[in-house]
């Protein structure tokens, strides 16, 4: 008997810390700023958007940054994606955007941006700040970013410096990051 309350106290605490993880807001930490005294600058990659461009990160110093590592299959990913993309929209001029979706499955991206809202389609058609990339075998996410949990979003800087790392989902449309962005131009 003893061992069966045991058991049942194991698999409640197990289970209330995974809701906990799943329901808490989602850390938003500046790691490199509170580690060194200046941001560290992020490292370069070379990618291929999913029309077929190429192009690499540091193609962009001098813009703000959005690398966000993300998977259709997160839901998190999937609901914050069109605010990303209207965020990339009211900064066009200022931001850009790179969508590094970690899918095993190429054909899963296609069909993922086709079930996006009509307004978030029309935007990506015509917005040049936006990119969408795939990163099968994890190169860029894991190996370069050490990202395993999605979705995953670094605020680089200008001078292609880390200025923020945010783990999980946030309202990319909210008062506080708009400001945030206005703010490293």
């Amino acid at each position: 008997m003893h061992k069966i309350l045991v058991l049942i106290a194991v698999i409640c605490v197990s289970g209330g810390y995974i809701y906990w993880d799943s329901v808490r807001e989602p850390t938003q930490i500046k790691e490199a700023l509170q580690e060194h005294e200046q941001a560290i600058k992020v490292p370069d990659f070379e990618y291929t958007d999913i029309n077929g461009n190429q192009s690499s990160l540091y193609a962009h110093e001098e813009k703000v940054i959005l690398l966000n590592f993300w998977a259709t299959w997160c839901a998190p990913c999937v609901k914050e994606f069109p605010d990303m993309v209207a965020l990339s929209e009211k900064f066009e001029d200022q931001l850009v955007f790179i969508a590094m979706s970690v899918d095993e499955n190429p054909d899963n991206i296609g069909r993922f941006l086709k079930r996006l809202p009509k307004e978030t389609q029309s935007s990506l058609k015509h917005l040049g700040n936006v990119y969408i990339a795939h990163d099968q075998d994890k190169a860029i996410a894991q190996d370069l970013f050490q990202t395993i949990k999605y979705p995953e979003t670094y605020v680089i800087r200008k001078d292609l410096k880390v200025e923020e790392k945010v783990v999980g989902e946030i309202d990319w449309l909210s008062t506080k990051i708009v400001n945030r962005i206005k703010s490293l131009k």
